[in-house]
């Protein structure tokens, strides 16, 4: 019966009570971004009219972050802080259902190794947490290896970050500083609901993050081998330069048709 309350009350779009807000430290967050073709894009989103691909220099974005957290909490509930790494594949969209289009994110749907988040994390956030297992190291050259497992034995991403300065330039973004501008536009992210036709919504509450181009290779991708296509495309991968705190605020549940 309680967790019926808590769900009902997510349910609304008025705050009438103060929402959960899930803090921690980021030691590291890495995007690995992919171009697609606009229309190839619009395919393989939810059928929202309210939501359509962000365009980018002619191309669609899709992204996998990676986070890795250090105390994670969940407000205002007092627990111990988790030490987790969590992922997502995102893509970069508008929303259009008010009088001007909104930058904003869709997430296919979240993901930690922490076996403490994925038990209580769905009812914090409103949405389904994705079970992985995560290995990052650093060989001796200092390359990192990431590779992310999800439940099913699938490979979420399987990638190298390399010593080596970027061998070739993003076609997506021209310079670092509109990465982060382009980022720093899309605060809001919906994701999958606990129950079918219904979208999680979370605002990111804090500072912009600082990023720097790093030189990257991508061996395989889940969500590449779900599409299926050949314009899906590796095009660069950024990294975070500082540590820093992580707030994401959970905003209640919407009906798919707004």
């Amino acid at each position: 019966m309680m967790k019926q309350l808590v769900q009902n009350l997510m349910t609304v779009k008025k705050q009438y009570a103060k929402r959960p807000l899930v803090s921690g430290t980021v030691l590291d967050r890495y995007l690995f971004n992919f171009r697609v073709n606009l229309d190839t894009m619009e395919k393989h989103m939810p059928m929202l009219k309210w939501l359509e691909p962000r365009n980018a220099h002619g191309y669609g974005v899709v992204s996998l972050c990676m986070i890795v957290f250090k105390g994670l909490t969940i407000q205002p509930f007092p627990m111990i802080g988790i030490n987790t790494v969590a992922c997502a594949y995102r893509y970069s969209v508008m929303d259009v259902s008010g009088n001007e289009p909104v930058p904003t994110v869709y997430l296919l749907g979240r993901n930690t190794d922490s076996a403490f988040a994925n038990c209580f994390g769905p009812l914090m956030l409103s949405s389904r947490l994705g079970k992985t297992t995560s290995a990052i190291k650093k060989n001796k050259e200092g390359n990192l290896g990431v590779d992310i497992m999800s439940s099913d034995a699938r490979t979420v991403i399987s990638a190298t970050i390399l010593q080596s300065k970027p061998q070739k330039k993003s076609v997506l973004f021209e310079s670092t500083k509109e990465f982060k501008d382009f980022m720093s536009d899309g605060l809001v992210s919906y994701t999958p609901g606990l129950t079918d036709g219904k979208y999680a919504r979370c605002d990111f509450e804090g500072a912009a993050f600082n990023y720097e181009q790093v030189d990257a290779k991508v061996y395989k991708s889940c969500l590449a081998e779900d599409w299926g296509d050949e314009d899906f495309v590796f095009d660069s991968a950024y990294k975070t330069v500082n540590v820093q705190e992580y707030n994401l605020r959970n905003k209640g549940v919407y009906n798919g048709d707004l």
